[in-house]
């Protein structure tokens, strides 16, 4: 009762000091909402457009359609990283509630912030189940959402910043093995929410899809290893371990494959499956981030792929080197072994969700893994993808293995606070102990306030949103009413992922900003992308365009009759370096496409020019493209 009382306090108080932590740290997107992101270029930004276009589209469309891009097709959200998990939640409350759509960016901002919070929450809920110290429990909790590999990705990578989902998942397995066997029905009950979880993870990023799989056969596959002589008894171990798994995947390329009417366009492979900067460098796991003070002896000598980002912490690492030494000078290493995890429930869980976490590790360093700073290097048998990927190609579509190794930061950083615990409780009067655990989390503290201090108000200006940030695309439009036209073609054009190096065309970083501006300016959907698997056949019609004497009829028949606003900038700093066919004639063609189409000009800004397309007679011709009129003159 006094524990409960106790734990009662101090879960209260953790929530109340991590939700002041962070309003400090990311005070710019609570007191001036509108006016941040979280980033504003590359993925992030891209990640920031879908997810605001996504709910600001006509309410007819279905919910698992963006239309505002790769137009006139339009793209399955699954491909476009918007989160669909949240982006379909308020665009429910935003069509049948109230509006939210105007408040789109700001409510995201908000629920990717509010990961810290759900984080301490379930990593307070794993420690008691292990019994460990209160103030060790809190201290934990508050500091270990800061320095987690994933908090990069907030950065970037919004949605794949979730460490609460793995962390829900790793306190689910925790209860339902509690349950086990005295309270069936609760077991099952566990179960099925495991599967909601796992739903709701792999339709905020397919990629989660996979980790948990992983994480929770291999957990409950240990389990049943260890109770084998038992079998009769924990069978259902075992069938969690490849139902959850498979009815998780099963449902997921369900709903994908029921109301994705392009899925039989994509490939069904990934480009860059085992591509050495996409998988682990294990020297990542002890080379310290650039901010921290206090680095770790060890280092990487060679740089690698962020991907790699998995710093496991001072903490963790200086804790492990203790405890390895400690029971390597001790003689009775059985006693030893047997004590901290086989004469404990809590010791028996932690262990095995090591085991489970450490797969996962083994996954992430690829099916060709690279070890000491890449001089030793071999077949990766112990990685379950070595053979998955041999037995279909359809799982080198999850290309960035490395990934995996996120949740192997939980397993290890529980062990360390396992351990220490339990060495303490065996010493309570010896004061030098104390010194220990005081120091190690010490350790724990300083680095989450390098992370705090990196992160604080580290807001990037919201180019979306902001007037002045709009200006020129405003100018550029004036006058015109943009509800006259169809869409929005922007040249240079781009057009990224195929997958097909011929069929991509990565644009550079200020052209994709204005494109954007652009489209919420005119509110106009985009003829061109940045989506991943986007269909080969999209990119050859959207290139006839620009290639070719013939409008693709794949593309024309889509058309409206409505005429098309062309942005041209006549800026070669805004054309990007492309080498294979045929997107590079695409790019060279481009500056030609005002002859090509016979565009109209309708305004000018600086640069940047606006052209009328007129395709009426595009399509009385079934699509020919008209000679040139300077190369009729030519001709008379």
């Amino acid at each position: 009762m006094e524990r409960s009382f106790r734990t009662s306090w101090f879960f209260g108080g953790l929530i109340v000091v991590q939700l002041i932590i962070t309003i400090i740290v990311f005070q710019n997107f609570i007191f001036q909402a509108d006016q941040f992101l979280l980033a504003n270029q590359y993925d992030g930004l891209k990640n920031y457009f879908h997810f605001d276009r996504y709910l600001h589209q006509a309410d007819h469309i279905p919910y698992t359609t963006l239309s505002q891009i790769n137009y006139p097709f339009g793209e399955s959200i699954y491909y476009t990283d918007n989160t669909p998990t949240l982006a379909i939640a308020m665009r429910w409350f935003s069509i049948h509630v109230f509006d939210i759509s105007n408040q789109a960016i700001s409510f995201f901002n908000g629920f990717i912030l509010l990961g810290f919070l759900f984080s301490s929450i379930f990593i307070f809920l794993i420690l008691n189940r292990f019994k460990i110290s209160l103030w060790i429990t809190t201290i934990a909790s508050l500091t270990l959402p800061w320095i987690h590999p994933q908090i990069h990705r907030i950065e970037g990578h919004m949605n794949l910043s979730f460490a609460w989902i793995f962390l829900a998942t790793m306190y689910l397995l925790i209860r339902s093995v509690d349950l086990f066997p005295t309270k069936k029905k609760h077991f099952i009950f566990k179960q099925f929410l495991l599967i909601v979880l796992v739903l709701f993870a792999a339709f905020s990023h397919l990629y989660y899809l996979v980790i948990l799989s992983f994480l929770i056969g291999g957990f409950y596959f240990f389990w049943f290893l260890f109770e084998r002589k038992n079998w009769k008894t924990y069978w259902p171990f075992l069938l969690s371990a490849l139902t959850i798994p498979l009815i998780s995947v099963a449902i997921t390329t369900g709903v994908i494959s029921s109301t994705d009417s392009y899925l039989e366009l994509r490939r069904t492979t990934g480009s860059g499956y085992n591509w050495s900067p996409f998988n682990l460098n294990p020297d990542a796991l002890y080379t310290s981030n650039a901010f921290n003070t206090i680095p770790f002896p060890l280092k990487s000598t060679i740089g690698f792929h962020y991907e790699s980002k998995s710093y496991l912490g001072l903490f963790s690492l200086w804790g492990f080197l203790f405890f390895l030494v400690l029971f390597l000078i001790k003689k009775q290493k059985r006693k030893i072994w047997s004590s901290y995890f086989k004469q404990t429930k809590e010791g028996k869980v932690v262990l095995i969700l090591v085991l489970a976490t450490t797969l996962c590790l083994i996954i992430s360093l690829g099916d060709y893994a690279k070890l000491f700073n890449q001089k030793l290097a071999f077949d990766n048998v112990l990685s379950p993808f070595y053979y998955l990927s041999k037995l279909s190609d359809r799982i080198t579509q999850f290309r960035c293995i490395a990934r995996f190794n996120w949740v192997f930061f939980w397993g290890f950083n529980f062990l360390i606070l396992y351990l220490l615990n339990h060495y303490l409780r065996r010493h309570n009067n010896r004061q030098r102990f104390y010194g220990l655990s005081l120091g190690l989390l010490l350790l724990l503290s300083i680095d989450s306030i390098d992370s705090i201090r990196y992160f604080y108000q580290s807001g990037k200006v919201n180019v979306l949103s902001i007037e002045a940030e709009k200006k020129t695309a405003k100018k550029l439009l004036n006058g015109i009413n943009t509800a006259d036209y169809q869409a929005l073609l922007v040249v240079p054009f781009y057009y990224t992922d195929t997958g097909e190096l011929g069929f991509s065309i990565d644009p550079l970083e200020p052209w994709t900003t204005f494109s954007f501006q652009l489209a919420i300016v005119s509110n106009l959907p985009l003829f061109s992308t940045r989506s991943t698997r986007l269909p080969k056949a999209h990119a050859q019609a959207l290139f006839s365009i620009f290639i070719g004497g013939k409008i693709d009829p794949l593309l024309l028949q889509k058309l409206s009759n409505k005429p098309i606003l062309v942005v041209q900038s006549m800026d070669d700093r805004n054309v990007p370096v492309v080498e294979s066919s045929p997107a590079k004639e695409v790019l060279i063609e481009g500056k030609n496409v005002v002859n090509r189409l016979q565009l109209n000009k309708i305004n000018q800004e600086n640069d940047l020019i606006l052209y009328e397309w007129d395709i009426q007679k595009l399509k009385q011709n079934e699509g020919q493209i008209p000679l040139p009129m300077d190369g009729l003159e030519k001709k008379n």
